[in-house]
């Protein structure tokens, strides 16, 4: 029988993603295109709220099996779907929506722009489509095969009949052997997406698990303090000096990128991303000076719950350390970890060990996007897409949800082999543990990149105390100097 519960919160749950999801994007909009481009945000908030939904719906998965839900035939085919769906956002709807939106032209009328837009993004959803098709047809001709090992217990018997048959016990032994077979197509496809998507889950996550915390308790430790007029006047006049270096070049830079190949000369590419930066964090640092001169440094309340949340967010950071170390990183684990802890709240109340489990899960997929905000875009050649409260443009929902998407499937990968001993018998461990961690050719990777995920974790600690300290107008004038050298 279908527990009438884990219906009602199969329901709820993507209800409150939804209103979540649309909140933020309402909160968190620029007033440059706040009532502008409603496709694209729409595109955004169903991709926020699938991917909350998809990594919430392992523990579901979980408690399902547990407490004996009824969903138990429905589950495989529920995460296909959700699988599916991830691709197609993926690889076709968020990349057009992304094109389109960063092609447009201030200097075209309006036809021509969505004219040109369209074309640009048809014409770039067709590439990236080819080129992920190939890749994917391409590997699975010559990779898309599973080597499952397998145990046989083996021993010799002799009988007159079948109801007198009496087993030689001296002579049992083990047999090993590897049965190979071709995997589903919407397997590997989910199998190819996750080894990509391991890629931003190591740096962006891994970087991110820690710089959650230090962004949180920093911003608490440095919060702006209120400064006199004079003051104020002071260093309006070298902000206006940093501008005005900055505009500079500004021109510099645009000129390179209209010269022929501009927009493709690495070196071009680099000081274009370097300047972006640059202004970012003096558009940033002038905000703040603001603060601190017209609301006396801002209140104090938002800074004290974001050190709280800081403070959880570091607890939750060394657990996940912990558990690494004395569960994953042994072929058998010195202990329990998370899992011991997620039974024992199930015994104080069923629902307890889920939302501890979802709490979790939902840390790893939210230190993606910190970690891309904080650490990976200041990183040479890398887009900044940063997610500022009402000042954040459609292109940088649009990037931030797609990275949001990559890196949703290697965390329920990662959730699933975390809490194995939790959840051994969902559908999905039976998923990731057969098919995806014994392909061939990549089972070596997916059995030891968690190796590398755990290095980031303090690769990211030491690069945040480093972004946090570094003086900014020390780069920024150099940045200068290397534009106008150019």
């Amino acid at each position: 029988m279908v527990n009438a519960l884990l219906i009602i919160m199969m329901i709820v749950i993507p209800v409150i993603f939804l209103f979540s999801s649309f909140m933020f994007v309402v909160f968190f909009s620029s007033p440059v295109d706040r009532f502008q481009a409603i496709l694209p945000k729409i595109i955004v908030i169903l991709g926020m709220t699938f991917a909350g939904c998809a990594v919430l719906f392992l523990p579901f998965d979980v408690w399902n099996n547990i407490q004996a839900g009824g969903l138990t035939s429905a589950t495989p085919v529920i995460w296909q779907i959700i699988f599916a769906f991830m691709a197609a956002w993926i690889v076709l709807v968020l990349p057009f929506s992304l094109i389109y939106f960063e092609t447009f032209d201030s200097e075209k009328d309006h036809v021509k722009n969505v004219v040109s837009q369209s074309i640009s993004a048809i014409v770039g959803t067709i590439i990236i489509f080819i080129i992920t098709g190939l890749g994917m047809g391409i590997s699975y001709i010559f990779f898309g095969y599973v080597q499952i090992p397998m145990t046989t217990q083996v021993s010799s018997y002799g009988a007159a009949s079948l109801s007198s048959v009496v087993l030689n016990c001296d002579t049992c032994y083990l047999e090993s052997s590897d049965l190979t077979t071709r995997m589903g197509i919407i397997v590997y496809i989910t199998a190819f997406l996750c080894a990509v998507g391991w890629f931003v889950l190591v740096v962006c996550g891994g970087c991110g698990m820690s710089s959650i915390p230090i962004t949180l308790i920093l911003g608490c430790v440095n919060r702006p303090k209120r400064i006199k007029l004079e003051e104020f006047v002071v260093q309006q006049k070298k902000f206006a000096l940093r501008s005005h270096n900055l505009i500079k070049a500004g021109k510099k830079i645009e000129a390179l990128r209209k010269q022929p190949g501009g927009r493709t000369n690495m070196q071009t590419i680099r000081l274009y991303q370097e300047f972006k930066r640059a202004v970012y964090t003096a558009d940033e640092e002038y905000q703040l000076l603001k603060t601190q001169f017209e609301k006396g440094g801002g209140s104090i309340v938002f800074y004290v719950i974001g050190l709280i949340f800081g403070v959880v967010a570091a607890v939750i950071t060394i657990l996940w350390i912990i558990h690494m170390i004395l569960f994953m990183f042994t072929k058998q684990p010195i202990w329990g970890g998370l899992n011991l802890l997620f039974y024992y709240l199930d015994y104080a109340f069923p629902l307890f060990g889920l939302i501890a489990y979802s709490i979790f899960a939902f840390y790893l997929l939210m230190s993606v996007i910190a970690g891309n905000i904080t650490i990976a875009s200041r990183l040479p050649l890398v887009s900044l897409y940063p997610i500022k409260f009402k000042d954040t443009l459609t292109s940088s929902f649009l990037y931030n949800t797609w990275l949001l998407m990559l890196g949703c499937i290697p965390v329920i990968q990662f959730t699933a082999n975390a809490f194995s001993s939790y959840g051994s018998v969902t559908s999905l461990s039976g998923f990731f543990n057969v098919y995806v961690t014994n392909m061939i050719y990549f089972n070596w990777f997916f059995a030891n990149v968690h190796y590398v995920f755990f290095a980031f974790i303090f690769i990211g600690f030491a690069l945040s105390m480093f972004f946090a300290f570094r003086p900014n107008k020390t780069k920024e004038q150099k940045i200068i100097e290397q534009i106008m050298e150019s």
